[in-house]
């Protein structure tokens, strides 16, 4: 996640998860997000996918950012 180019820092939500999961008080909203970036990742290095195509694929599955605003379906 950190070593994403077109990343440009962390927002406020990412920072919190980020700390949560560090201490060891990750809730499974925070898993989403390592699984999310996780799948992202995984699709630019071994399918050489662009970060927007990457991004767009792992939301399908483990859409983070919609589950924190409470508009996941």
């Amino acid at each position: 996640m950190f070593s994403n180019k077109e990343w440009t820092g962390a927002d406020g939500e990412i920072a919190s998860a980020w700390h949560r999961l560090r201490a060891g008080r990750g809730s499974s909203t925070d898993m989403l997000l390592l699984k999310h970036e996780t799948a992202e990742m995984w699709l630019r290095r071994v399918k050489g996918m662009s970060y927007q195509d990457a991004h767009r694929l792992a939301n399908e599955k483990f859409n983070w950012q919609k589950l924190i605003e409470g508009t996941l379906d």
